[in-house]
């Protein structure tokens, strides 16, 4: 009876760490798992990040380009009405001299 108890409690105890060994091999297994999901989630995540950085300076370039095609306009189209007043100008002051 007592060696029976022995080998029962040894039994036991063998069952016990192999479980304790199995439930740690999972452990590190799923740990590993989860740590390379952290790293394709975050290489996603600065790969989004980078994706957005681009669209922002994309439209922000587009939009500069535009502003100052709008102003250049402006700007000639003025310098264009200047020469236009200066030549009427001219045009006047040659006929009031001329008168």
């Amino acid at each position: 009876m007592q060696e029976n108890l022995k080998n029962l409690a040894m039994e036991l105890e063998f069952e016990k760490s192999s479980h304790i060994q199995q439930n740690e091999e999972k452990y590190k297994q799923l740990q590993a798992e989860l740590e390379l999901r952290q790293k394709v989630e975050i290489h996603e995540i600065e790969e989004r990040k980078n994706q957005h950085i681009n669209e922002l300076m994309q439209n922000h370039e587009n939009a500069f380009r535009e502003m100052k095609e709008y102003y250049n306009e402006i700007t000639r189209e003025n310098l264009e009405l200047i020469k236009t007043h200066r030549e009427k100008w001219q045009t006047i002051k040659d006929n009031t001299n001329a008168n």
